[in-house]
């Protein structure tokens, strides 16, 4: 178990915005933006160690470049890691390859990096049998309380071994039910979007479209600073009284297609990860009024193991049809509903571009183009605005599977309340975080060193000799009063 100590922990923020500042007393349906929100916890406070496996697709089509992406990208992931967690490395191509079995990662990491540099590219995609020895690793981790993820990145579709999709999302689920998460990334205009988002979603992590080599590391530097600064899973938010208000996402169907569902317990929410806020359109319905309806956050906190919730009450007045329909609407509210109103078309987009729709596309890109600039002056339109320049220039090279698989991500990416601002910004906070963390880890071992060897010195042993401690590492970094060599004359 993770140490806390008697450190508090920070616990998540539950932030409700309603389209409204009432609620109709007659019942019916409110809009709600919910954020939710949480911190890095002290440096003092331990995470569990990682057990990552790091699955790589090494076929033909991976040579050159994005091979050598990929490798770049795993060595920076595993630099990334701190001593104690745990890394094992796998590549696929028609065969598997246990390129390093699952390691303690101590200071010195060169033969694992080594191991990396040495795949080469080969033959085939045997997708599965790659994700299915990266489990076999992460299982194998000696430790009980720990966070396993196998990463898998590939560039093609998957032509070898198990190939049944039924068959892949069924063992991926019951691995997560196992504790061993599963993310996918997909490299270019040729791989399989529709089975990494299905392996992604069965396996509680997450789908990334890499759309060059380029972005390949920076990737991977997110994925492995998310689960280091992961504090809950599990998340779900219900809403009360039971049988008195009841809660769905806005846009059902943009939700099930990024892996987002609803069930008896209340809405299923992405992990809650420190300094990634999530912003999620809901539809609260409510029965007829007054009655005190508040939203409640549940999740298992990663740090101390055990289930939390955050309970917020709504607390807004019950009016009658007329002063309720006489409320504006928040103008964040309205802005979560245009960025949704975007995804949808961007979906239906996607869908044309998959199946060469010509005629659909040239209606929907002018519909898309006319819904961002509907959108208010802010960071928002800007975003939308190069995403969809982005997508012209796909449309205009003809490039239809690069379109639907840029449509189809951006469509994703907002229904699970992220964007690539807030996880640059998660990457860049944990990355300083963990650079505090090292540096007051070396400050205890310097001052425990220092101590170590004032007590040596100052005993005595008989005939008035005193104890030498000889100390093998770098002389620049012992704990000493004077440091002597041959080129000392003072």
């Amino acid at each position: 178990m993770t140490s806390t100590g008697k450190t508090a922990l920070p616990r998540p923020r539950l932030t409700i915005v309603p389209a409204k500042a009432g609620l109709p007393l007659l019942g019916g349906e409110v809009d709600l933006l919910v954020n939710v929100a949480v911190d890095l916890p002290a440096l003092e406070v331990d995470r569990p160690p990682l057990s990552l496996a790091l699955v790589i697709d090494r076929s033909g089509s991976m040579s050159g470049a994005p091979l050598e992406a990929a490798k770049r990208a795993a060595a920076l992931a595993v630099g990334m890691l701190v001593p104690g967690d745990w890394v094992s490395v796998v590549a696929f191509d028609d065969a598997v390859t246990l390129v390093r079995p699952l390691v303690r990662v101590g200071d010195d990491r060169r033969e694992l990096v080594a191991a990396i540099g040495g795949i080469r590219a080969g033959g085939s995609t045997n997708l599965y049998g790659g994700w299915a020895e990266g489990l076999t690793q992460a299982l194998a981790c000696p430790e009980s309380e720990i966070v396993a993820r196998v990463v898998l990145l590939s560039d093609g579709m998957a032509n070898a071994g198990v190939t049944d999709r039924g068959q892949i999302a069924k063992d991926i689920t019951a691995a997560a039910g196992h504790g061993v998460t599963t993310t996918t990334m997909g490299l270019g205009r040729n791989y399989d979007e529709d089975l990494l988002q299905l392996m992604a979603d069965a396996g509680h992590g997450n789908y990334v479209f890499l759309e060059s080599d380029s972005v390949v590391t920076r990737a991977f530097e997110q994925e492995v600073a998310g689960l280091s600064a992961l504090r809950g899973r599990g998340a779900r938010l219900a809403a009360s009284p039971v049988g008195g208000a009841k809660l769905r996402f806005a846009d059902a169907d943009g939700a099930r297609l990024a892996g987002l569902r609803a069930d008896a317990s209340g809405l299923v929410l992405p992990d809650l990860i420190a300094n990634l806020p999530g912003d999620y359109l809901v539809t609260l319905q409510v029965a007829s009024g007054p009655i005190d309806v508040s939203l409640t956050l549940h999740w298992e906190d990663v740090l101390t193991g055990a289930h939390d919730e955050q309970t917020v009450e709504l607390g807004l007045p019950w009016l009658g049809s007329e002063a309720y329909g006489a409320l504006q609407v928040d103008g964040r509210v309205q802005l979560a509903w245009g960025l949704a109103r975007v995804a949808a078309i961007k979906r239906q987009l996607a869908v044309a571009a998959r199946t060469g729709n010509h005629t659909e596309l040239e209606k929907l890109m002018p519909q898309l183009a006319r819904l961002v600039a509907s959108l208010p002056e802010g960071e928002e339109r800007r975003r939308e605005e190069a995403e969809l320049a982005n997508l012209e220039r796909y449309m205009a090279r003809r490039d239809h599977a690069m379109a639907a698989k840029e449509a189809d991500w951006a469509s994703r990416r907002n229904q699970r309340g992220f964007d690539d601002m807030k996880m640059a910004h998660m990457r860049d906070e944990e990355r300083e975080y963990r650079a505090r963390k090292e540096a007051l880890y070396r400050e205890h071992l310097a001052a425990r060193a220092a101590q170590t060897n004032r007590e040596l010195l100052d005993s005595t042993l008989p005939g008035g000799h005193k104890r030498v401690q000889v100390v093998r590492g770098d002389i620049t970094q012992q704990a000493v009063d004077a440091v002597v060599n041959s080129t000392s004359r003072a």
